[in-house]
């Protein structure tokens, strides 16, 4: 599978975030390596282009990514 095209300046996969949980590179493989298109931060991304998203969303947070969306949401 392809990588995700955000890959190199996600702050996520460049493990930048705080408290980066023990599963990361688990969750690496799942999201950056592989199904990136379920991916809650991309998700995110898209959906508002805000580019800054919450350290607290990591890519299997679905619901803080719709959060995120709902709150900001292209108009």
């Amino acid at each position: 599978m392809a990588d995700c095209k955000y890959i190199e300046a996600c702050p996520f996969f460049n493990e930048k975030l705080p408290n980066m949980p023990a599963m990361t590179k688990l969750i690496k493989k799942q999201y950056c390596h592989g199904n990136f298109t379920e991916c809650a931060r991309l998700i995110a991304y898209e959906a508002t282009g805000i580019e800054v998203l919450p350290n607290t969303m990591y890519p299997n947070d679905s619901k803080a990514a719709q959060a995120f969306i709902q709150e900001h949401q292209k108009k």
